[in-house]
């Protein structure tokens, strides 16, 4: 489903606070690895589940894809009181981080949707927001330029340089298509 500029996904809003509530403890859990923990859990969505858990369109940032509903979704659960902003000072930067002031709607979701994004954030627990972004920096990532939508079907593409056999692959349909490689 997408959602024009100025509405918010029920979806995004209420995973948002699902995610903060099981790793808001952390203290250099902030913006980034939030957008980590949601497009990993989307991602891995769309492969196992054949949709999303959020229903949202990301787009490409400089520290990797973020839904493009974010900035007006932390702006109105902020107004909603739905969350607290707080910063925190770690290592050589500074955590946005939202605290949620109530308990996430769970009946948006299905259990096996809850269940993935309980294993992504399993998946990111001792990371980094550098560490993470490796796992969200791949080739798509790398192609696309900041602001431009970042299609979720990019989970299929494969960050594994190609093998002898997929080069052969290539090399055979470039002959018999005229294509230059």
């Amino acid at each position: 489903m997408n959602f024009t500029p100025f509405e918010v996904s029920p979806k995004l809003r209420e995973m948002i606070l699902y995610i903060t509530s099981r790793c808001g403890s952390r203290e250099d859990f902030g913006a980034t690895l939030l957008n980590k923990v949601l497009f990993q859990s989307d991602s891995e969505a769309f492969v196992c589940l054949g949709k999303t858990v959020t229903e949202t369109e990301y787009e490409r940032k400089d520290f990797g894809p973020v839904p493009k509903q974010m900035n007006l979704t932390r702006q109105k659960m902020t107004e909603d009181g739905d969350v607290a902003n707080k910063t925190a000072a770690v290592a050589c930067y500074v955590a946005k981080q939202l605290v949620p002031l109530r308990r996430p709607n769970l009946d948006l979701f299905s259990p096996s949707e809850i269940a993935l994004v309980d294993q992504v954030i399993a998946n990111f627990d001792k990371k980094t927001a550098t560490q993470a972004s490796e796992e969200t920096h791949g080739i798509a990532w790398k192609i696309l330029d900041n602001y431009e939508t970042y299609p979720i079907a990019a989970a299929f593409i494969s960050n594994a340089p190609p093998s002898a056999a997929d080069r052969d692959l290539a090399e055979r349909l470039a002959e018999a298509h005229n294509w230059k490689i």
